[in-house]
């Protein structure tokens, strides 16, 4: 604006209307609001640019995680010697590079065996030297790879984020009588805290054992980051499966016979008018019986020995002494037909008769599970009567209606009284419940992922929304005020000025509109002491081209002004 608040007209009317009247704005506005425009319009330019530039960086993606910091040094590396940025997410566990980039990088990685993740397996014996090891570093390399071999299997389960095995493998000496059984130690990096259950414990067991030569499932200890131990050394844990078992089995158990009862309760007295909870004492050891039964009635002949055995002797009775005469064999025949002789005869039979006598062995397993008690507990609704106030008035069932339905209780479920079974049935007040409100569903049906893209976009549009409410508009509030009022200064001081050059022309004629060549000519007028509000630049542009065209009816309106004034 030049010197004195005098507006550029003739500038602005040689100029045309499209250029002319954005610098009669702009020229309204002053230096100072015109630097305060300037610095609203650079930090929405650097608004813009921010977004821009974020639309088009590049997105990163996760490589790997939970490396050690051996393992993600060497990636590092690899990513440096490739020229592939990258960045480092977490304490260093993590790795992430350009999404466009990160499939073929895990290939190339692990085509040189990257990452090694800090577990030696049996690769350590690639480029061993045979010759130039003893055998103390091979059964140390060989216990190493059998290690890491079984970390890397454990850790590949779901629910298992690493794993780290120790072996315990004792040399057997000479001469050593008793052998000292191998151990083991496994420690668990779980993803979630108490996510194995007793199944993937014993399976972990069992894996180890199978894997070491001599070591029994039992002599393995399992232990998780939280410090838990899942399974102490000297404990099948088969047992505590059977444990685990029992339970889910006394349970099933139980809610079947509930079941049970309730659904039949229910055809007579209504649905949700019946609860009721058994109790059932299971057994469940197992019994082998072995009993081995003889019967004497029923014997058989299994064998008939006979022995017959018949005897003859004779002998003839001595009546000389015992000389050597007597001895010679001549002697001997002579003695020998004569004398008195005596003659034995023996005859005896012998039988044995073999009996099979009737034997029954009976072998019995009694598996476990039997039910050795039920109790069961039963509550039902009552009926419901008018009362006089008109409302329905509770009434317990009768004794002889409870009565039955005990009855049709202990015939449902078998019970035993001699075993002894119990079963109790009460008639009391159900309480009604009011069932919860479903939620309405909504049309904004998205999934997190959704939800987590349009976050961005979102928190971004109500930031630049928030700018142009609190920050622009007050501005502009200010602004456009100060300059109606400088416009109607302006019109002021030229009017002022064309008064003085028109001299006495008379004003009622100017005022009446009769000034030559105004018919047809000028647009339909109108009375600007009734205009309120703001008068815009473009506005002071027009009245300013009227008076530099004519400059005579423009002092006219204004003495008119004047004089109405």
């Amino acid at each position: 604006m030049p010197a004195g608040g005098r507006p550029l007209g003739p500038m602005a009317g040689n100029l045309p209307a499209v250029v002319a009247r954005p610098l009669v704005q702009i020229q309204a506005l002053g230096g100072r609001r015109i630097v305060a425009l300037g610095l609203v319009a650079l930090a929405f330019a650097a608004f813009f640019a921010f977004l821009i530039g974020r639309a088009l960086e590049t997105r990163y993606t996760l490589l790997y995680a939970d490396l050690d910091l051996g393992a993600s040094q060497e990636i590092v590396r690899r990513l440096e010697a490739l020229g592939v940025p990258y960045r480092l997410g977490g304490a260093g566990d993590s790795v992430f590079v350009p999404s466009e980039e990160a499939l073929r990088l895990r290939m190339s990685l692990a085509e040189e065996g990257l990452p090694g993740g800090g577990t030696v397996g049996y690769e350590i014996f690639d480029n061993a030297d045979p010759f130039g090891t003893t055998e103390f570093l091979s059964n140390v390399n060989l216990k190493r790879a059998l290690e890491g071999e079984l970390a890397r299997t454990i850790g590949s389960m779901r629910q298992v984020r690493s794993a780290r095995v120790h072996l315990v493998q004792p040399k057997r000496e000479l001469f050593q009588r008793e052998k000292t059984k191998p151990s083991a130690s496994v420690f668990l990096s779980l993803r979630v805290a108490g996510g194995l259950d007793r199944r993937e414990i014993g399976a972990i067991q069992h894996l180890v054992a199978s894997s070491v030569p001599g070591l029994d499932a039992k002599g393995v200890t399992i232990l998780d980051d939280a410090g838990d131990l899942l399974a102490r050394g000297g404990q099948d844990a088969a047992d505590g499966l059977l444990m685990d078992e029992a339970d889910d089995y006394k349970v099933s158990l139980e809610e079947r016979l509930k079941r049970k009862v309730v659904t039949l309760l229910e055809r007579t007295i209504g649905r949700g008018r019946v609860d009721a909870q058994v109790t059932a004492l299971v057994d469940f050891d197992e019994v082998t019986t072995t009993q081995e039964t003889y019967d004497p009635e029923g014997q058989v002949v299994r064998s008939t020995q006979t022995v017959e055995e018949q005897r003859d002797a004779s002998e003839k009775a001595a009546k000389e002494g015992v000389s050597v005469a007597n001895n010679l064999p001549a002697e001997r025949n002579q003695q020998a037909g004569g004398g008195d002789a005596s003659q034995e005869q023996t005859n005896r039979t012998e039988e044995t008769v073999n009996y099979e006598v009737s034997r029954t062995v009976k072998n019995q397993l009694k598996r476990g599970g039997r039910i050795e008690r039920l109790s069961v507990a039963v509550q039902v609704d009552g009926v419901y009567a008018p009362a006089t106030d008109g409302t329905l008035a509770f009434q317990p069932r009768d004794a002889q209606e409870l009565a039955q339905l005990e009855t049709l209780v202990r015939t449902a479920l078998g019970l035993d009284e001699e075993r002894g079974d119990t079963v109790s049935i009460l008639s009391r007040q159900f309480i009604a419940v009011e069932p919860e409100a479903a939620p309405e569903e909504t049309l904004l049906d998205f999934s997190r992922a959704d939800l987590l893209g349009l976050v961005e976009p979102a928190v971004l549009l109500v930031v630049s929304i928030l700018t142009l409410l609190f920050g622009v508009r007050p501005l502009l509030r200010r602004l456009l005020p100060e300059q109606e009022k400088a416009s109607l200064e302006t019109v002021a001081t030229t009017g002022s000025e064309l008064s003085t050059l028109a001299g006495d022309a008379p004003p009622a004629a100017l005022a009446a509109g009769d000034a030559p060549g105004a018919a047809g000519e000028q647009p339909e007028g109108m009375v600007l002491q009734n205009i309120e509000g703001r008068v815009h630049a473009a506005l002071v542009q027009d009245v300013t081209g009227l008076i530099q065209s004519r400059p005579e009816d423009a002092v006219g309106v204004i003495r008119g002004w004047l004089l109405e004034g």
